[in-house]
């Protein structure tokens, strides 16, 4: 079995799977793999936003139903997750909609909503909404590095391809966690 036809055949529940752990990098070599033809485009989106959209609620339900477990107790002492909780109060709907484009903050706030009492429904709605805007961004991204990669050195290998994704998903998260901790710095994360 070749590389591609190995990529093919598991291309779509690999990005699932991935998008639980690492949401921007597996979106992104999505979009390249769909670049490459080795995926459709629709189904990497909509295999990142299965896994991402997994992977928030199972948090969400986490924090809904488990605040007592000593890992969770302590996430929702956190000062950021204090204030997090305060605005679900007066703003879920911003808050569930925005979470997912501000970096370093996907693990923590699903939990917070849960134990703030957001509702489960609007939650679940809300975060479909977010989370298929998030993951068409960075197929997109992943897709539009692989034309601008092909329009720039012509055709590469699959393996070119792949380490191009990879070098540009870690410049992305890269870039990121710069400005994250910029505002960090600053008072305001």
């Amino acid at each position: 079995m070749t590389m591609e036809a190995l990529i093919a055949a598991w291309g779509l529940p690999a990005l699932t799977l991935g998008s639980l752990f690492e949401g921007d990098a597996v979106a992104f070599v999505g979009g390249v793999l769909a670049h490459r033809g080795l995926v459709p485009v629709a189904g990497a989106w909509a295999a990142v936003t299965v896994g991402a959209m997994g992977v928030d609620n199972a948090l969400f339900h986490l924090g809904r139903h488990s605040a007592r477990l000593p890992l969770v107790a302590r996430l929702l002492r956190n000062p950021v997750s204090l204030r997090v909780m305060a605005a679900a109060a007066d703003h879920p709907i911003k808050i569930i909609l925005g979470f997912r484009f501000v970096w370093g903050t996907r693990t923590f706030t699903p939990p917070v909503l849960g134990a703030a009492g957001v509702n489960g429904a609007l939650f679940f709605a809300l975060d479909a909404v977010s989370v298929s805007l998030w993951s068409a961004l960075y197929v997109a991204l992943g897709f539009g590095l692989g034309l601008t990669a092909e329009r720039l050195w012509g055709a590469l290998s699959w393996g070119e391809h792949l380490a191009l994704a990879a070098l540009g998903a870690g410049l992305l998260a890269a870039g990121a966690y710069a400005l994250w901790r910029r505002r960090v710095r600053k008072g305001r994360p």
